[in-house]
């Protein structure tokens, strides 16, 4: 099984010596962050709230949430 797939890498250039930062994504963190994204974006009067909501939510969610 090919663990590498759900696994977010990022290269800062910047520096002399490229740092790598390895970010493990939750499947089930993803789908309750999208759910509370859901739920808070709800109280809000706007049409845009709903899908930025669910959004936001799920990427805080697979990235906080424990990898799976």
């Amino acid at each position: 099984m090919n663990l590498e797939k759900n696994v977010m890498a990022a290269y800062y250039h910047i520096k002399d010596q490229p740092t790598k930062i390895e970010i493990d994504l939750s499947l089930d963190g993803a789908k309750k962050g999208s759910a509370i994204g859901l739920m808070l974006a709800s109280r809000i009067p706007h049409p845009a709230a709903l899908p930025v909501g669910f959004v936001v939510g799920g990427l805080i969610g697979a990235v906080v949430g424990k990898p799976d």
